[in-house]
């Protein structure tokens, strides 16, 4: 299951260049194994499919066992791609936003059925059905009743940072009264629990939960439990890398390369973090060896597997706790895709054996992209 991604419209094209030489750029902070055949198949594909500049890390047995970079970060500057280069993930932050949620409800802060007016300091309540009561795992498996208004969510798009608390956004979306409240709009009509629909704004409040229910900033939750044990290049906003160093969207048109001004929006938990290849493929070999990498442990085994347990097979037999499964090549595989203007990304580990992949580009590519190099990737050591 692929999710699919609206994209937003702000006019935010601002610089050109001429297509760049595609480079191997390797990983400047590593030795890995050379693997010129999955080279030349990346930038194969790069170039067929229209792609500036990709990172890529393997992962197997728990562990980071090779990462690699190709073409440019930065068309117009001429930075290149490396595995410790930041990339927007879009929606393969809900991946992450997941583990904070499993945190919180280890730590006993939260839990996944209760409800969630029970932490809110505002009321959300689904108007065709105002007596049922939703709760966090709902929001996580996409079945809350809580859709997707692209109308608004799109009007929050900003260059930059947004200024727009987490919570305010929220507030004005799901409360009556609320700047961006939309009954029919907002809510889908079936009720609380009876449909899977794949929403942004519903995993937006999944990671309030975890504000509202420890007192912490979700950001700052995140920077605590999951990136600063692990020494990870990851966070939720422009405001927390050198800007000139994080990889510019882009788009080629026309014969030229156009970078798109880095974005944001108040509603970030869904889509806004950055992160450089080799720190996704930690956290990601974390999770395919049950919680634990490195001699850290982020979450327990237990905790692992209802994350990535199909919650309601009877409306959707992929969809686990914001992470699903999909087949690939034939092959059973768990993780998470994103997409927005000018930026893929997927992370994904094999059920039957653990080995995984993380694929980051700054162009959106054609539509087998990541699968292309995924398949090339896995099949590579």
């Amino acid at each position: 299951m692929l999710p699919t991604i609206a994209l937003h419209t702000l006019a935010l094209l601002s610089a050109c260049g001429s297509a760049p030489d595609r480079s191997v750029n390797g990983d400047p902070d590593a030795d890995w194994p050379s693997l010129p055949e999955l080279d030349q198949k990346i930038t194969d594909v790069m170039e067929s499919d229209g792609v500036a500049g990709l990172a890529a890390c393997i992962i197997d047995g728990g562990e980071v066992v090779w990462c690699g970079g190709y073409g440019q970060a930065n068309p117009v500057s001429g930075m290149l791609a490396t595995p410790s280069t930041p990339f927007m993930l879009a929606s393969v932050s809900k991946a992450v936003t997941g583990m904070a949620v499993m945190q919180a409800v280890e730590d006993g802060a939260l839990g996944l059925d209760d409800a969630i007016n029970d932490h809110l300091s505002f009321q959300v309540n689904h108007p065709d059905a105002p007596g049922a009561e939703i709760t966090t795992r709902q929001l996580m498996a996409h079945t809350s009743g809580i859709i997707d208004n692209w109308d608004a969510l799109e009007s929050h798009y900003v260059t930059g940072d947004s200024e727009e608390a987490l919570g305010d956004f929220l507030q004005g979306y799901l409360v009556p009264g609320g700047v961006d409240y939309d009954a029919l709009e907002n809510f889908h009509p079936d009720g609380v629990g009876q449909v899977t629909e794949y929403s942004n704004s519903g995993a937006a409040l999944a990671g309030y939960m975890v504000e509202a229910a420890t007192g912490t900033p979700f950001d700052d939750y995140c920077q605590q439990g999951l990136f600063e044990p692990l020494d990870l290049n990851a966070g939720w906003h422009l405001a927390d890398f050198d800007v000139e160093q994080v990889a510019s969207p882009t788009e080629y048109k026309g014969g030229e390369w156009q970078t798109i001004d880095h974005y944001g929006f108040p509603d970030y938990p869904n889509g806004q973090l950055r992160a450089d290849a080799r720190s996704m493929a930690v956290l990601l070999a974390a999770v395919s060896s049950g919680g634990s990498t490195l001699g850290t442990t982020l979450l327990e085994t237990s905790s692992v597997d209802e994350m990535l347990r199909v919650q309601a097979p009877q409306l959707d037999e992929e969809q686990g706790l914001m992470w699903y499964q999909w087949q690939l090549d034939g092959e059973t595989v768990i993780g998470h895709n994103g997409g927005e203007v000018g930026v893929s990304a997927e992370i994904l580990f094999r059920q039957s054996d653990g080995r995984g992949v993380v694929v980051l580009m700054n162009s959106e590519g054609g539509r087998s992209t990541l699968e292309d190099v995924e398949i090339a990737a896995l099949g590579a050591l």
